[in-house]
C-alpha cells in the first residue's frame, strides 16, 4: 500500500512503531490477567501482570483503546474509561442500557479490545508515522 501510494511520505514511515504496537497487542492478549467486575451499565476490567513489560503494554493499549473507541465512528455509543493501577490498568466500559451492558459483559475485555473496524486504519497510521491517538 505504501509503495502504491504516490503521496507516501517516506521520511515519516515508521514500521518499527507498528511492530512495537503489535508486540503490545500480543502481550495484552496472551499474557495479561483479567478480572471482570459487572456494573449496572457494563463492566470494569482489571487487567494486570507481574511482568513489567506486559504491565507497560497493558497501560498503553487500554489508554489508547479507550481514546480510539470513544472517537471511532463505528464504535458503539459506550463510555470507555481507562486508569492506571498497580501492574496494569482498569478499564470501565458502560453502555446506554441493560442490553448494552449484556453485550459488554459477553464480549469481555478481549472482545472489547477487538471490537470495531478501526484496526486497519489505526495500524496504517502507525506505519506511516502518524499518531492515531
Amino acid at each position: 500500500m505504501l509503495r502504491a501510494d504516490p503521496d507516501t511520505d517516506w521520511s515519516s514511515v515508521d514500521v518499527p512503531a507498528l511492530r512495537e504496537h503489535l508486540r503490545d497487542m500480543s502481550r495484552v492478549t496472551l499474557d495479561a490477567n483479567v478480572v471482570t467486575e459487572p456494573t449496572g451499565g457494563g463492566a470494569v476490567f482489571i487487567v494486570t501482570s507481574d511482568d513489567p513489560d506486559v504491565a507497560a503494554s497493558i497501560r498503553r493499549m487500554t489508554a489508547d483503546h479507550a481514546a480510539t473507541m470513544g472517537e471511532a465512528g463505528n464504535a458503539p455509543p459506550w463510555t470507555y474509561t481507562a486508569t492506571v493501577v498497580g501492574g496494569g490498568a482498569r478499564i470501565e466500559v458502560e453502555g446506554r442500557d441493560e442490553g448494552d451492558a449484556l453485550v459488554v459483559r459477553s464480549l469481555g475485555f478481549h472482545g472489547i479490545m477487538a471490537d470495531g473496524d478501526h484496526h486497519r486504519v489505526h495500524h496504517l497510521m502507525l506505519a506511516t508515522g502518524v499518531s492515531p491517538h
